[in-house]
């Protein structure tokens, strides 16, 4: 499955490497803006341990709605996660790749995107991205992004 957000043109300097704005720039931004400017910015290990995955089930079988719980999870410190960055060139803008491999992680992502994937057609799952706050002023966390995947079957999607 693949999601695409955008990022806002005033924070796309801080994706590019070795060119981030100097932390000074981050002033006039909302608190919700320099927490993502600021990760955007970091490294991949502040990347991993910020980045929290909610997902939820408000629709489907009571053994999927029980194993998926709504619960944050730290997604870097759970599964493999690998960022790519793309600089602007033509008509392409500049986009960072966050690429999160679920199928082939741990025993319990594996087992519960068997049970998922089983039951996808009669499915509603709500999937939520944050990154974390850790201090006072980075609090409270803000929804980066969400989608509702809704009665999918995996059999008809196309390979990517």
């Amino acid at each position: 499955m693949i999601q695409y957000y955008e990022v806002p043109s005033k924070l796309v300097g801080f994706m590019r490497p070795g060119q981030s704005p100097p932390p000074s720039s981050l002033e006039g931004l909302s608190r919700a803006e320099q927490v993502l400017g600021a990760w955007l910015a970091g490294s991949t290990e502040y990347r991993n341990e910020r980045l929290k995955l909610i997902s939820y089930v408000p629709e489907g079988p009571y053994l999927v709605r029980k194993m998926v719980t709504g619960k944050p999870a730290i997604i870097g410190k759970k599964l493999p996660v690998r960022y790519k960055y793309t600089p602007q060139n033509g008509t392409q803008m500049d986009f960072l790749e966050c690429e999160l491999d679920i199928g082939s992680s741990s025993a319990t992502a594996r087992r519960i995107v068997s049970v998922c994937r089983r039951y996808m057609s009669a499915l509603t799952v709500d999937i939520g991205f944050v990154i974390e706050g850790t201090t006072p002023s980075e609090l409270p966390e803000e929804m980066m992004g969400a989608i509702r995947v809704h009665e999918i079957d995996p059999i008809k999607a196309p390979a990517i």
